[in-house]
């Protein structure tokens, strides 16, 4: 846990969370400075589902596939293709 807080907290969005030194860093991770606790840890856990997930990006994925599609039927019946 030390470790993952530290790691964290490295790389937090904003730099006055961030540590100020690699001194700081070493602290952290080895001394006898304790790393902070992530603001909000429920950023960091998401409970998407598979289901919301495709219907969010599902543009995304139909755009996706039918580029794929395209590429390999021009792949396949480009002149001079191997048979």
């Amino acid at each position: 846990p030390r470790v993952e807080r530290t790691v964290f907290q490295a790389l937090s969005m904003h730099p006055n969370e961030r540590p100020a030194s690699a001194r700081d860093m070493r602290d952290m991770l080895i001394g006898s400075r304790t790393p902070l606790s992530p603001v909000n840890s429920d950023v960091l856990i998401a409970n998407v589902s598979w289901w919301s997930a495709i219907q969010a990006n599902f543009v995304l994925l139909g755009t996706a596939a039918a580029l794929l599609l395209i590429a390999v039927i021009l792949v396949l019946f480009a002149p001079g293709a191997p048979s």
